[in-house]
C-alpha cells in the first residue's frame, strides 16, 4: 500500500524501498520475477528523475547492468550522455543497441544526430547489415532513402524504394519520399500526385499494452506503467 501511494504521485525514488522490501518477503518465484521488473521500473524512472545529467548516466550505467541494456535503458543512457556533452558516447550507446535490439528509436536518435554525410553512410550501413527476420526491410529501406534525400543523393534513393514490396505497408512516408524524389527532378506534377498521399509526419508511438498513442517515446508508458511496451507507427522491428 505504501509503494502504491507513492506510486500514484509519482515519487518513483521513494516507491524503491518498499518495493525492495516486498522483492525479500516474496517467496513464490514467478511473482518474485514480477515484483522484480517492477523494481527495474521503479529504479528506471527514479534514474530519469536526477536533474544532473553526469549522475543520471551514472544511475542508467548501473540500471544498464541490471537490464543488460534493455532497450528503455539504452534509450535513455544516450540523451542522458548526450545532454551531458558526451554526443559520441550516445551514438555509441544506441548504435550497439541498434545492432543487438533493432527498434525505430534507435534509427530515429542516431538520424537526428548524423549531421554529416559520413555519419549517415555509417548509419545506412549499420541498417543494411541488420538480420532480415528481425527487421521489416522495406521500413529500413524507407530510413536509408531519407538519409540518401539529405545527401541529395536522389538516384540512389529512388533505387532504394523501388525494390520496396509492399508498397501499400510504406503509406504516406513512402508517398512523401516519391514526393520529394519528384521535386528535385523538376517533375512537379508528379510530385504534387505524391505529396497529397502524403503526411508530414509518419513517425509517433503507441504503447502495445493499452494503445496509447503519442508522440513522443518513454520507457515506461505514462497510461499503463507497461514497460518497453511503446513501438514506433512506423516500426523496422518484426518483434
Amino acid at each position: 500500500a505504501l509503494r502504491d501511494a507513492y506510486l500514484a504521485v509519482g515519487r518513483w525514488n521513494d516507491a524503491v524501498g518498499p518495493q525492495e522490501a516486498l522483492v525479500a518477503e516474496t517467496r513464490d518465484p514467478k511473482q518474485a520475477a514480477k515484483e522484480r521488473d517492477v523494481l527495474t521500473t521503479m529504479r528506471y524512472q527514479a534514474s530519469l528523475a536526477i536533474e544532473d545529467p553526469q549522475r543520471r548516466v551514472a544511475a542508467l550505467e548501473a540500471l544498464a547492468d541490471r537490464r543488460s541494456l534493455a532497450v528503455p535503458v539504452a534509450v535513455s543512457l544516450g540523451d542522458a550522455l548526450l545532454e551531458a556533452g558526451r554526443p559520441d558516447e550516445a551514438a555509441g550507446v544506441w548504435e550497439r543497441a541498434l545492432k543487438a535490439t533493432p527498434q525505430t528509436v534507435f534509427v530515429e536518435r542516431l538520424a537526428q544526430r548524423a549531421a554529416d554525410q559520413t555519419a549517415r553512410n555509417r548509419l545506412c550501413t549499420t541498417l543494411r547489415r541488420l538480420k532480415p527476420d528481425t527487421v521489416d526491410t522495406d521500413r529500413v529501406r524507407l530510413f536509408i532513402a531519407d538519409m540518401q534525400l539529405a545527401d541529395d543523393r536522389v538516384s540512389e534513393a529512388a533505387e532504394e524504394i523501388a525494390v520496396i514490396e509492399s508498397a501499400s505497408d510504406a503509406g504516406p512516408w513512402l508517398a512523401r519520399i516519391r514526393g520529394e524524389i519528384h521535386r528535385r527532378r523538376g517533375e512537379l506534377q508528379a510530385a504534387v500526385e505524391a505529396f497529397a498521399e502524403a503526411v508530414a509526419n509518419p513517425f509517433g508511438y503507441v504503447c502495445r499494452s493499452c494503445g496509447r498513442a503519442s508522440e513522443s517515446w518513454s520507457g515506461v508508458c505514462p497510461s499503463c506503467r507497461s514497460w518497453d511496451s511503446q513501438r514506433a507507427r512506423t516500426e523496422i522491428s518484426r518483434a
